[in-house]
């Protein structure tokens, strides 16, 4: 069978390698991730596979008994066709799938119909493999909450990889001096602790669930719970690695060399960038929880303070900000309204690009039982191709390097979406953006 091979191919197994992740032993912090794919979405099989030039490698499975940790690359592999696209890879049922019908994967033992694969996606924007779960069964596909789930998973996955890449090239200037690995070990039996506890928990919700669709929310509301309660757990360990590292480079900064140095400096930006990411995802679990207290809000001041907290860029950008037409007054959450301007302004900002007259333009009008403003820049602009897909979580334009976790279109996102209204985005590449929402009109109960 031919099988599609991604048009960087050549660098994407390079990098593979790079990781030294292939053949090595089992390390349960990837066995937890497997088994916790496969309960949230409810199949009997998670696959951490790894796409090698000529071969599938398995790094972690759940649900495959058979003594097997690799299969050849041409045998009709799924993650093939996964690691060439973005997003998420579905099968729902593999005998009435031409690419698929006569792959030895479909025949006996394993007998797969239903996969679905999420891509492991570099840093660097290489798809190295995928995060798949697989039933004997055909389906209809993943719910959106189980596939924004395996998402994350996925990019977990990534995370483990980039932070042991760290530790294994500082081990080669100073491990000797230094903890990380211990800390690192008591950080995944932390996880594996809380993780376990939390899956034990929900297995017994499972019995439950099976019994009526009401208690489906009360499945989503526990698994938010344990993203909230992991993320803000790591908070701590995170801070702590940064401090003991920032300690160890100064305290040894004369005898450690300019490659140590580099190595050092590498640590504390992913330590910052993980510190980050772990608040993003904690604003963007917080959204469901949180409880709103709408108010009758001065719109043009709340979107005045968010430029406040941008002045600085502005000013070393030299950024020119209008407001078209004076912004209505609104009721909503202010915490909220806050945070939407907070992203997309700052978004319009981020990817400005060299533009030598740089501009930003907010508008609006209340009209129609409902509040529509808009935040527009003449910046790099986004290709229509990816007008959907900016608003994922943790996607980045490769166009432009730009500090940010990827998360911030989301969470306006998720903000808008609960709020019954809408958000989009019309742009060109090259021609700049403009963001629009839409929120219903609300009043204030008595």
């Amino acid at each position: 069978m031919q099988m599609p091979m991604p048009s960087n191919e050549t660098e994407r197994v390079k990098a593979l390698h790079r990781y030294k992740i292939l053949d090595t032993s089992p390390e349960k912090v990837y066995d937890n991730l497997t088994r916790l794919a496969a309960y949230i979405c409810q199949t009997p099989v998670a696959v951490i596979s790894f796409v090698d030039s000529h071969r599938l490698w398995f790094k972690s499975k759940t649900g495959i008994d058979l003594p097997i940790t690799e299969i050849p690359r041409n045998v009709g592999c799924f993650c093939t066709h996964a690691i060439m696209l973005p997003d998420l890879f579905t099968v729902q049922n593999a005998t009435q799938d031409e690419r698929f019908v006569s792959s030895d994967l479909v025949a006996a033992p394993l007998q797969v119909r239903f996969y679905a694969g999420a891509p492991l996606i570099t840093p660097d924007g290489l798809s190295l493999g995928t995060l798949c779960v697989i039933d004997q069964k055909p389906r209809g596909g993943l719910t959106p909450e189980q596939t924004e789930a395996l998402h994350i998973l996925a990019y977990q996955v990534v995370t483990q990889l980039e932070l042991r890449r760290n530790v294994t090239s500082l081990e080669k200037a100073v491990i000797e001096r230094i903890k990380v690995e211990t800390e690192m070990k008591e950080l995944n039996q932390t996880l594996e602790h809380r993780v376990l506890e939390r899956t034990s928990q929900l297995e017994v919700k499972t019995v439950e669930l099976t019994r009526a669709n009401k208690e489906l929310q009360r499945s989503r509301d526990e698994m938010q719970t344990i993203a909230y309660t992991t993320t803000h757990d790591l908070k701590t360990p995170i801070v702590s690695i940064h401090g003991i590292a920032s300690i160890l480079k100064q305290r040894y900064q004369d005898k450690i060399d300019e490659e140590g140095q580099r190595y050092f400096n590498r640590l504390l930006d992913n330590v910052d960038f993980m510190g980050q990411l772990i608040s993003d995802i904690l604003d963007y679990t917080k959204i469901s929880r949180h409880r709103k207290q709408e108010q009758r809000l001065e719109t043009e001041k709340i979107v005045n303070e968010v430029i406040g907290q941008f002045s600085e860029k502005i000013q070393k950008k030299k950024i020119e900000v209008h407001f078209d037409a004076p912004l209505s007054e609104m009721v909503f959450d202010k915490d909220q309204l806050t945070q939407i301007f907070f992203h997309l302004i700052g978004n319009a900002i981020h990817f400005m690009g060299t533009q030598p007259r740089p501009a930003i333009h907010i508008g609006g009008r209340k009209a129609d039982g409902a509040y529509t403003f808009y935040v527009k820049d003449n910046g790099i602009g986004i290709d229509p191709q990816y007008h959907e897909v900016i608003f994922a979580p943790f996607h980045r334009l490769k166009e432009v390097e730009t500090e940010g976790t990827g998360i911030g279109l989301s969470i306006a996102q998720k903000i808008v979406h609960l709020a019954g209204g809408e958000i989009w985005l019309e742009s060109k590449k090259g021609e700049g953006a403009t963001f629009f929402v839409r929120l219903p009109q609300r009043e204030l109960s008595v």
